[in-house]
């Protein structure tokens, strides 16, 4: 490798490392809007979701914490808490070849008075949402969906978890909810 390449690679290093110890400081100082994840695309990702849920919503939006007031990071389902509803969030980047989100586990011990719902959340290069869909009620919306359907947008919901795939084209999933960032009014369109 080049003198020059590696100069390059170790300035991204640098950059990124940099970025990291000033996103970390920024967790601590604004933790109502960048908590709740372990990796950065994830906190990205919950950011947007929490800023859209803020323009959607009317009842408080709340993260789940655990009793000693922290963020509970071990929470297998939920992010957000909206009234009765229950909401995960996944963020899929462009670098994302698979197109695919992570994988929301089913609810072990799912309660019949909750609401379960997801937002999937796509991010363009400079991590601003492009398009948003947001799918409330998840039992509801899936159930009788064909086969073909299940196939094409949606893994594995038949082994108690599920993956949304995210194509680049347009986005037809047959989902009513999509939402598109509109950057120069900073609020999500549908």
């Amino acid at each position: 490798m080049k003198k020059n390449q590696i100069d390059e690679i170790e300035k991204l290093i640098t950059k990124y490392a940099e970025i990291r110890i000033e996103f970390e400081e920024a967790k601590e100082k604004y933790k109502d809007y960048l908590a709740g994840n372990d990796n950065y695309i994830g906190i990205i990702g919950e950011y947007w979701a929490k800023r859209f849920l803020e323009q959607i919503q009317e009842e408080k939006i709340s993260a789940i914490e655990k009793d000693d007031g922290e963020r509970d990071l071990s929470s297998e389902w939920t992010d957000f808490q909206v009234a009765n509803e229950l909401i995960s969030v996944k963020a899929i980047t462009e670098e994302n070849n698979s197109k695919e989100s992570g994988y929301i586990k089913y609810p072990k011990n799912k309660q019949d008075d909750k609401v379960y719902s997801a937002i999937i959340i796509k991010l363009n290069q400079k991590l601003y949402p492009e398009q948003l869909l947001y799918v409330k009620n998840l039992d509801k919306s899936l159930k009788n969906r064909d086969e073909k359907f299940m196939r094409d947008y949606i893994k594995n919901w038949k082994n108690d978890k599920l993956c949304f795939k995210y194509y680049d084209s347009g986005f037809d999933t047959k989902f009513d909810k999509i939402y598109f960032y509109d950057k120069d009014l900073s609020k999500f369109k549908n």
